[in-house]
């Protein structure tokens, strides 16, 4: 009983009217209201909320800030029809591309019969160092350090990031990119490797600058500098100061952009007719820079009417007898030409390596250098064979000689000997010339 009044008491002087008068909506259960316009407020009248502002334009409104609304405490009481809406703006904003994408670049060209067009270099990348890449000090610094002191840097970046381009021998993404130079770091063994980064927006006028460069140990490198990278068959003729301006390849690959070499090479091989090109090919790609410096210096570079196409002869043949051409279509940038690809159609003419009988067998009446096989050459002229030369663009000839080729040149004074040469580098130069090698060359691919 004193319970009954207590709770009698407690409850007497409560207003439980009021309360049930506006209950509180659950929020669960509450339905949203329809979309319309906020509705001003009416004269003299408070808002529901002070705190309710219109988010700015152009600011999105997240689903965390609409749930720390609902669940915020409500003020006074409010009929729906004073309520203002909720309104909604979402914006977006996309994150900043580090490297905007190009649209594509100009339709391919379309394959001949024997023939897979071969990739074509990117052609968002740099084109002149001058002009496209900033090259801080600090970083060419360590290429004068390390470089020989008769070697440009500038020019040396040049060409080496053409060739690369060229070759496909470039590493890294649209936004970093990393290719070898032709030098080696003092362990001999790794090559000077520089690396080019590209900013979303130009900085005086230029996207790409030259970010590293991998040089190894400046204190390591002697007073000579670096090495260079060993270099085609035609090493041999180089002269002693390393001078490569006239390097086959090098300049093969800057006049035509080849693609991957092991791409092209393979397409050429699967034209011609089967024989031993060694490993890797590379007695093939040997061949192709040196036949191409022929052709270059002989002037057989057929050129369409409107100059938008190109092809040579390889001097290969197919396995039905037909010439092997390589075919080029005109390409816009720094190099000239892009390869298309190899067919048995053309109109260039092959390359000729004629010359006196004196460089097709040894003539034992002129004053020649001694070597080890002298007697069996003259007893057996087919010993000896012809040889390109592409450093110089002449034809020599070589003789059997401790294991290696000799190579002698045909001077005033007679026979004068100029190089010596693995037996594998001296067939590929002979190859050049002829595809019959007598047979101490020709073992050099045996095995």
């Amino acid at each position: 009983a004193e319970a009954e009044a207590v709770t009698t008491d407690e409850t007497a002087p409560v207003e439980v009217a009021a309360v049930e008068v506006v209950p509180e909506p659950a929020p669960e259960t509450a339905p949203e209201p329809e979309p319309e316009p906020a509705p001003e407020t009416a004269e003299g009248q408070e808002p529901a909320r002070a705190d309710a502002e219109p988010m700015p334009a152009g600011e999105p409104v997240t689903q965390e800030d609409a749930t720390e609304e609902a669940n915020e405490p409500a003020g006074e009481p409010v009929t729906s029809g004073t309520a203002p809406s909720i309104s909604l703006t979402i914006t977006y904003v996309p994150e900043p591309a580090e490297v905007p994408e190009e649209g594509p670049s100009a339709a391919e060209p379309t394959p001949t019969l024997g023939s897979t067009v071969v990739s074509r270099p990117q052609g968002d990348l740099p084109q002149d160092f001058h002009a496209d890449v900033r090259c801080s000090s600090e970083q060419l610094s360590v290429l004068y350090q390390v470089l020989p002191a008769d070697v440009d840097p500038m020019a040396t970046l040049e060409e080496d990031f053409r060739t690369a381009r060229s070759t496909g021998a470039i590493e890294g993404t649209r936004s970093n990119v990393t290719f070898s130079l032709r030098y080696l770091q003092s362990d001999g063994k790794t090559p000077v490797r520089v690396t080019l980064r590209r900013s979303a927006r130009p900085v005086a006028g230029k996207r790409w600058a030259l970010s590293e460069v991998d040089a190894g140990e400046p204190g390591e490198v002697g007073l000579d500098g670096l090495s260079p990278m060993p270099s085609g068959p035609w090493s041999a003729f180089l002269s002693p100061s390393g001078d490569e301006a006239s390097d086959p390849e090098r300049a093969l690959a800057q006049t035509v952009a080849l693609g991957s070499w092991d791409e092209a090479l393979e397409r050429l091989a699967e034209l011609a007719a089967p024989e031993p090109w060694g490993e890797g090919r590379r007695v093939l790609r040997g061949y192709l820079s040196m036949t191409f410096a022929r052709i270059q210096a002989e002037g057989l570079l057929a050129v369409s009417p409107d100059g938008s196409s190109a092809d040579f002869d390889t001097g290969l043949l197919t396995s039905e007898g037909e010439p092997v051409h390589a075919s080029l279509v005109a390409a816009s940038g720094d190099i000239p030409w892009q390869l298309a690809g190899f067919s048995a159609s053309g109109s260039g003419k092959p390359a000729r390596y004629l010359g006196p009988a004196a460089l097709a067998t040894l003539d034992p009446s002129l004053p020649a250098p001694e070597f080890s096989t002298s007697d069996a050459v003259v007893r057996n002229p087919r010993m000896a064979t012809s040889a390109y030369d592409p450093i110089h663009n002449e034809v020599l000839l070589l003789v059997p000689e401790g294991g290696k080729a000799l190579a002698l040149a045909l001077r005033p004074e007679g026979y004068v000997a100029v190089a010596t040469l693995s037996l594998e580098d001296a067939y590929c130069c002979a190859r050049v010339v002829s595809s019959e090698q007598p047979s101490w060359l020709a073992a050099a691919l045996k095995g």
